[in-house]
């Protein structure tokens, strides 16, 4: 997500309990994967805000790339992202985290899925999807029931639905890509964040940063289970994920 500061400020106190919440999280994952950096590029921003870009990589051939990004401005203000892609090699989602201070402090916890799986098609009124009638709807059938089992489990959904309710739903456009056969049928498009999407604005208040602080942690935590456990994907899904991260990565560069 693109890191924009308010021109709001925040008490030092809750700047001090948040500002270090993305930098810890960026050491832990440096830790648990062995990441080397590979630059760092300290930027003065136009509005006398100072900005720090750090990018790694790792021998572990799962891992395709890793960057953090640091903004501290005046007054206490503060953001900070941080982002993990993985390589086609494995299943697993991409794992993307900001959080943003202001009048209100902006969180965004995103797991990208590696293939569409249809979690945005419809649902009747007791929440369960229509059947697949189509050889690219039995596709994605399949791929959600999979991705359901490994990571958005009924309790991670619980996770994010307590976060989400602790905040105000943000209002942007969701991002999507246009379905090829081998993901969806043809013309569809198809949403690329994942169904456990936390993309909030909480009150700038002891309980807005302990939300903020606990899913950011908890999120982080979260992926490396996931990635912890994953076996290799076979040849065909790592053909068909390479090709669906190249769409993603353009959809993502063309909106920042």
């Amino acid at each position: 997500a693109m890191l924009i500061l308010s021109s709001a400020t925040v008490s030092s106190l809750l700047a001090s309990s948040l500002r270090n919440s993305i930098p810890t999280q960026v050491d832990r994952l440096v830790s648990a994967l062995e990441l080397q950096p590979v630059g760092v590029d300290e930027l003065e921003l136009p509005d006398g805000a100072r900005a720090r870009v750090r990018s790694f990589e790792n021998s572990d051939s799962r891992v395709a790339w890793a960057a953090a990004v640091e903004i501290d401005g005046d007054d206490d203000q503060f953001a900070g992202s941080l982002s993990v892609w993985l390589a086609p090699s494995v299943d697993v989602p991409h794992l993307q985290i900001s959080l943003d201070s202001g009048d209100e402090l902006a969180l965004e916890v995103d797991f990208i899925p590696r293939l569409d799986a249809a979690f945005d098609a419809p649902r009747d009124a007791s929440g369960e999807y229509a059947a697949p009638t189509s050889r690219e709807e039995f596709a994605c059938a399949s791929r959600r029931t999979a991705y359901d089992a490994a990571f958005f489990t009924p309790e991670a959904r619980e996770w994010c639905e307590r976060v989400r309710a602790a905040g105000t739903a943000s209002t942007k456009e969701v991002l999507a890509i246009e379905g090829r056969r081998q993901y969806a049928s043809e013309g569809n498009y198809n949403v690329i964040s994942g169904p456990l999407l936390v993309d909030v604005t909480l009150p700038a208040d002891d309980a807005g940063a302990a939300t903020a602080e606990a899913a950011v942690e908890d999120a982080v935590g979260r992926w490396l289970g996931w990635l912890d456990e994953a076996e290799p994907a076979t040849w065909m899904d790592t053909r068909l994920i390479f090709a669906r991260d190249s769409q993603v990565r353009r959809q993502l560069a063309v909106a920042e």
